[in-house]
């Protein structure tokens, strides 16, 4: 989901993107307060979905690329799965109908740090073992683990 900061941003300004309730101002999280959604607004996105599974996750029990599909790409409810429907359904019934998404499944791809000579475990791709790092989401770390993943991807 596309989002970006809006400074004095009205209450439903963050609908979209915290499933309808805006976090109070004395929320310990701010980084949600004002956002909206940037970006396409209206049209079809199309996007790439790539999973990929840290160092030490390798043995780990994960969906699989079908799952990932129909969670992606659902517009009716699938029971067990995707019980409202898939992410197709949200950004159609977020947007009004205005904007469609669709998803492209890769397969799964096991990173190994063969892109910044680092591990790339799940503390290092989210950057928790640095202190000075403020926030989560896309860092620095992050963005080595998703070159490594798209590098493979292209071999």
């Amino acid at each position: 989901l596309h989002v970006a900061a809006k400074e004095g941003g009205a209450h439903g300004e963050c609908s979209l993107y915290t499933g309808g309730v805006c976090p109070p101002d004395d929320t310990k999280d701010r980084r949600l307060r004002g956002r909206e959604l940037s970006g396409v607004k209206e049209g079809t996105v199309k996007n790439l979905v790539i999973p990929f599974k840290f160092v030490g996750h390798e043995n780990r029990q994960l969906p699989s690329k079908s799952d990932l599909e129909v969670l992606m790409n659902a517009m009716q409810p699938v029971a067990n799965l995707a019980p409202t429907g898939g992410m197709k359904k949200l950004y159609h019934d977020n947007s009004g109908g205005k904007l469609a998404i669709e998803s492209t499944v890769v397969d799964w791809i096991q990173l190994d740090g063969s892109t910044g000579g680092n591990s790339h475990t799940e503390a290092y791709c989210t950057g928790s073992h640095d202190t000075n790092l403020e926030g989560t989401g896309m860092n620095k770390y992050m963005h080595h683990c998703l070159v490594e993943a798209l590098n493979k991807l292209t071999k």
